[in-house]
């Protein structure tokens, strides 16, 4: 005898009572005659598993679809592999009602984030609760992330975005009431508009249903930005990325350390964040400043790039880094144990700006120092 055997110990649902759970009936919102053009050649993945909320679901595929973009319903590997009776079916709920579905068009494992503009995430009772639990999906949002795409949630969505750890302390955004203070124990700066843009992160929230055309618009809004930032011909490639960081660390090899303002020209002002392996964070050049004199009793300092990698989206690059850190620390008085050397793995976003053509990082990541070993 199995758990499904409990069921009968209890009252079947009524019809009365299963008219009652299919929640609130949201008006759909009016978004006037669509241009069927005006979004052509965008594609957007709306990623979801079983249990979103209806609305959340149709508003935004089909207002994206019917203005010309081209949108991929994208689910969790299970629905196609372990559903041999509905490949790929997705049920959509209504508050507690689930009587209604529809086929995702791929599974997580075969998206590819070089492939879209904008990823949507969605809400409903145990939608994002299913798709935080899993980690092609979570790194699906990740990748994201990391290349700048438009990321677009409402409702209950951004629970997923609290478990990708993706996004730094201070992003403004919005969702649910009952996750809010979910979101700002994880960092999130948390308002209670219709609509937040947060534009350093490139995140579009919203609270819930009757936000949905604020949030349908906004996403639309959005997008066409891309058309007119790929008139500016920003594209980033990456030879010119990585004679970037060698310039960065060329740079640093001097004795004494170069003036603070020769470094800050490096870096984005109002984008820019510093992490260090103890979680401490550094904003904008005032952060950078306050970590820099941290560091300026280290002298005769040489950095060796050992690894480098660049990965280029458009206007965005994401560097990954292994550089040997050679100094000797002035603050320490014991002659043997002045020298420094350490590996130092980071992680970069660098952008190129528009209005000069220039790269500059937006986000510094130390990732963890690693004390060299002495043979």
């Amino acid at each position: 005898m199995g758990t499904h055997s409990l069921i009968e110990k209890y009252s079947p649902v009524s019809e009365a009572l299963k008219g009652k759970v299919v929640g609130e009936d949201y008006p759909l919102p009016d978004f006037g005659v669509a241009d069927k053009e005006c979004l052509k050649g965008y594609r957007v993945a709306l990623v979801t598993t079983h249990g979103p909320e209806l609305p959340e679901f149709h508003v935004p595929l089909h207002y994206l679809r019917e203005r010309g973009a081209t949108v991929d319903v994208v689910t969790q590997d299970w629905l196609f592999d372990y559903q041999p009776e509905a490949p790929g079916m997705v049920m959509l709920a209504q508050w507690l009602a689930v009587n209604v579905c529809v086929r995702a068009d791929k599974k997580v494992s075969e998206a590819k984030t070089d492939d879209y503009d904008a990823v949507v995430t969605i809400g409903g009772a145990w939608n994002p609760i299913m798709l935080r639990t899993d980690s092609n999906i979570i790194n699906f949002i990740k990748g994201a992330k990391e290349r700048n795409l438009l990321i677009a949630s409402i409702c209950h969505g951004p629970q997923l975005l609290i478990s990708t750890q993706a996004f730094p302390p201070g992003t403004s955004a919005t969702g649910v009431s009952d996750i809010r203070l979910d979101m700002s124990n994880a960092g999130f700066h948390v308002l209670g508009s219709p609509i937040v843009y947060d534009k350093d992160q490139r995140l579009i929230t919203s609270p819930g249903p009757k936000a949905l055309k604020e949030f349908c618009e906004e996403i639309g809004r959005r997008l066409l930005e891309i058309k007119e930032k790929k008139t500016t011909n920003t594209a980033i490639n990456e030879t010119d990325v990585k004679q970037f960081v060698r310039d960065w660390f060329d740079k640093f090899d001097n004795h004494p350390l170069p003036p603070v303002d020769e470094m800050l020209s490096f870096l984005s002002d109002e984008k820019f964040v510093l992490k260090t392996p103890d979680g401490s964070f550094y904003y904008k050049h005032e952060g950078f400043k306050k970590w820099y004199k941290s560091v300026e009793n280290y002298i005769k300092p040489v950095h060796t790039i050992r690894a480098l990698e660049a990965k280029t989206y458009r206007d965005t690059a994401t560097v990954e880094i292994v550089v040997q850190w050679q100094a000797t620390d002035s603050s320490v008085k014991d002659a043997e144990s002045r020298s420094v050397d350490f590996y130092a793995a980071q992680t970069w976003k660098v952008e190129r700006m528009p209005e000069n053509q220039r790269l500059f990082i937006v986000w510094y990541n130390i990732d963890y120092l690693i004390r060299t070993v002495q043979t």
